[in-house]
């Protein structure tokens, strides 16, 4: 990804407390789906799928909710970065943003 950061002038992130908020959206958004009649994934549907994504969310998360200031000196992500903490519900509850020159 290297190439793909180098692109980039600055890099806005959504920090949730916790990833299993990322189950309860997408079961949400599919019973949405299914109420209104136009299919949907099942609830063990959503898990699956969702766990399928859940090794890079672990692996890479912590980098990016990192302020460059605190990132390794080999990070490739931009140095302007917008952190915005979101809640369940997806409200903003905080943030911070780094504006540190490359």
């Amino acid at each position: 990804y290297h190439e793909l950061w180098q692109a980039l002038d600055a890099l806005a992130v959504l920090r949730v407390n916790s990833l299993e908020q990322v189950y309860g959206w997408r079961l949400e958004a599919e019973q949405k789906l299914r109420s209104s009649g136009r299919g949907g994934m099942t609830d063990e549907q959503v898990k699956d799928f969702v766990e399928r994504f859940m090794p890079a969310y672990r692996q890479y998360l912590p980098e990016l909710y990192r302020l460059p200031e605190r990132r390794g000196s080999c990070s490739a992500l931009p140095q302007r970065v917008l952190v915005v903490d979101i809640d369940a519900t997806r409200q903003p509850t905080g943030g911070v943003a780094s504006d540190s020159p490359e």
